[in-house]
Order: C-alpha cells, then sequence, then structure tokens
C-alpha cells in the first residue's frame, strides 16, 4: 500500500475513534483527506497515461468549443487502467469523491464514478444504494460525456 494510502487509512481511523462528527476538526480532516485522496487517486492515474491516447481523446470526445465535452483535459489512461485504480480507491468516502468529480481532467471524473458503481454494488440495502444515487444525482455536474454516465 502506497505511503499516501497509509495515512489517508489513519487519519480516518483517528476521526473514528475521536468521534468527530462536526466543527473545525471534522472539517480539518476532511480537508485533509480530501487532498490526499486526491492527490493520490491522481498519481495512480498519471502512472498509467499515455500522451499519445491524451492527444487523440478530446477528438473523440469531442471536447471542442461549443461541443458537448468542451473543456474536458484528458492524460490518456485506458478505461481498464481506470477500473484499477477505481477499485483500489473504492473504500473512500462519497465525500471523498467531491474534488475528482469537480476535476477538468476526464479520467479522474470517470474514476470517481467508477468508485460510486462499486459503492452502490456493494451497498447492504435499498438505503445504502439511496445514499450512491442521490450523491450521483447531486453532483451530475461532471457527468458531462456519455462514457461517464
Amino acid at each position: 500500500m502506497d505511503y499516501g494510502l497509509r495515512v489517508c487509512h489513519a487519519v480516518q481511523q483517528m476521526g473514528k475513534k475521536l468521534n468527530v462528527s462536526g466543527g473545525p476538526t471534522a472539517r480539518f480532516l476532511i480537508s485533509f483527506l480530501h487532498s490526499i485522496f486526491m492527490k493520490e487517486i491522481a498519481r495512480a492515474l498519471h502512472r498509467n497515461a499515455n500522451p499519445e491516447k491524451a492527444a487523440f481523446l478530446p477528438k473523440f470526445f469531442k471536447t471542442g468549443k461549443g461541443q458537448y465535452g468542451e473543456g474536458d483535459q484528458f492524460i490518456g489512461v485506458m478505461v481498464p487502467d481506470t477500473r484499477k485504480v477505481a477499485q483500489k480507491f473504492s473504500h473512500i468516502q462519497l465525500e471523498e469523491l467531491e474534488p475528482l468529480l469537480d476535476s477538468k481532467i476526464h479520467e479522474e471524473r470517470l474514476t470517481a464514478l467508477l468508485i460510486l458503481v462499486e459503492k452502490f454494488k456493494k451497498a447492504k440495502n435499498e438505503g445504502g444504494q439511496k445514499t450512491v444515487v442521490d450523491f450521483y444525482l447531486n453532483h451530475l455536474h461532471g457527468v458531462n460525456n456519455w462514457d461517464l454516465v
């Protein structure tokens, strides 16, 4: 396990043990986790980046001015590699996915959405599934392309 992931797990466990549920300490821990998870996921994706694919994908996904994917940026990670990264980080909390869903980088948003799919599959009941669906519906701003739906 990567060093950053070990730190994230330790901080998550510390928050649970301290029963941190609100206030400045909770906000700090959440902000800290968001930052670390975002960096770790970005690193994992960049390890699989392919510059040739990154040059081709904007044309394929119609990212030009006025096109449906306008503004999307690509680093050239193929879907099977993106799925592996999503699987590795499927344990993170829903709130920790928000920075990924806000990312300009297409593969980061795809990773967050694949994590949501895993969370939906692993939900123990309809209530858990509803929580995932509601989170998804509240973050549709990051779902701007056919492969992200």
